[in-house]
């Protein structure tokens, strides 16, 4: 089973690959990196999940043909969330007519972000929301298996004090609400070896994330998690217990990627033995 990260704030060889991670970039196929997050899933038997789709259709779609495939190659496509980073290329897959799993609230609403000085937009684009029409969606709040050997997580429970989602609002029906992103949800992947957890930005902590899948998977082992863990400006002492709690959870290998922060993924590489740097354009392959 390979998982190719797609999509990343970051692309290229930034540290030599390790005995599992792959790069896919040479001098002639150059991938391209944005703010945003996209990565594919490939079983043994061929078929395909993509999870999140970036922030744009240039970047997405420049990268996904670097790699031989079209929008008709995957059987399903996972929405983490509704940020404008996670479903920008939405679009291509919604016209090949592929099976959309996502959360009934991810495309509902304006959304933005306060944590800078101003208020940002941080929603779906216009052209994401009108092709919804014609999407082949699947909504739902509970875990749902997308094809045999991958399911989503279903809404992720907020059961500790220190993983926080603040700075996000709504429009709920002209209301403007603290946004607690319970739209997001996570994807667990069953291998030889225990479970893939790929996580979109991880708005409700990653040790949360974790933490509801040994309790959904009771006796699993953690082979490896990997996404976006949303700890840009967080304190050394919530990465410190993070990456604490993840090691009682028995977490062998991490990947942090796109909106991780650089703090965070350079404790988490000095402190954690199965780190891996996957940035757009690399592979690697699970038994």
């Amino acid at each position: 089973m390979k998982i190719i990260t797609l999509v990343d704030n970051i692309c290229g060889s930034a540290s030599p690959p390790t005995r599992l991670v792959k790069m896919l970039n040479r001098p002639d196929r150059q991938f391209m990196a944005e703010q945003g997050l996209s990565i594919i899933i490939e079983m043994e038997n061929g078929q395909r999940v993509l999870f999140d789709t970036g922030s744009s259709e240039q970047v997405f779609l420049h990268n996904l043909h670097l790699l031989g495939l079209e929008p008709k190659d995957f059987n399903a496509v996972v929405v983490s969330h509704g940020h404008y980073d996670h479903v920008g290329g939405l679009v291509p897959m919604i016209e090949a007519g592929i099976p959309i799993f996502a959360h009934p609230k991810t495309f509902v609403g304006k959304r933005y972000s306060t944590a800078g000085e101003t208020k940002t937009d941080i929603s779906p684009p216009q052209r994401v929301i009108d092709a919804l029409a014609k999407a082949k969606l699947n909504l739902s709040t509970q875990s749902v298996e997308v094809i045999p050997g991958v399911k989503t997580s279903g809404e992720i429970s907020h059961t500790n004090d220190f993983e926080q989602t603040l700075n996000f609002i709504r429009d709920d029906e002209g209301s403007m609400l603290e946004d607690t992103i319970h739209d997001e949800q996570a994807v667990y992947i069953s291998t030889k070896r225990g479970l893939a957890i790929i996580s979109g930005c991880s708005h409700a902590g990653i040790v949360n994330i974790v933490t509801q899948a040994k309790k959904q998977t009771p006796g699993a082992r953690i082979q490896m998690v990997m996404g976006g863990l949303h700890m840009m400006g967080a304190s050394q002492d919530r990465i410190r217990k993070t990456m604490e709690m993840l090691k009682n959870l028995n977490v062998d290998r991490i990947a942090p990627l796109h909106c991780s922060g650089f703090e965070a993924m350079k404790m988490i590489s000095d402190r954690f033995v199965g780190f891996e740097l996957m940035p757009a354009g690399s592979e690697i392959e699970l038994p």
